[in-house]
């Protein structure tokens, strides 16, 4: 009996790391943004809050910020990931040029070790 028990349990966490195995090498990387958020308001700072992850590890990241009216690059950067599994990335960014409120998209990217990629969009105002 007690070795009945023991082969299931044995046979059990077989299966659950094989499946797990499984799973980390098909999901693709994650982005959480946890500002600007879609319809958000920014008044003379532009704060970007985004949470990179892959278990795996991440192979580059991108953020673009770009005006609606005329699809020009209001902000850029690549953030470093280089093999993390999870990146938090925050800046503030002064906003000079914006007298009124600006209809904004904010385009995040994000690339894992296994070329898995993942996109996502926020549209937001800002203003000085």
């Amino acid at each position: 009996m007690i070795f009945k028990i023991n082969y299931l349990f044995a046979f059990g966490l077989g299966i659950i790391a094989f499946f797990s195995s499984c799973k980390a090498e098909d999901e693709t990387p994650g982005i959480i943004i946890v500002s600007p958020i879609n319809g958000d308001s920014q008044q003379a700072e532009m704060v970007i809050e985004v949470y990179f992850s892959d278990a795996e590890g991440l192979k580059e990241a991108r953020i673009e910020v770009t005006k609606d009216s005329d699809g020009s690059v209001y902000f850029e950067d690549m953030p470093l990931v280089n093999d993390s599994t999870g990146v938090l990335y925050t800046k503030v960014i002064p906003i000079t040029n914006l007298d009124v409120f600006t209809p904004l998209t904010m385009q995040v990217d994000v690339r894992d070790k296994s070329d898995q990629y993942l996109l996502t969009k926020v549209r937001f105002t800002a203003k000085k």
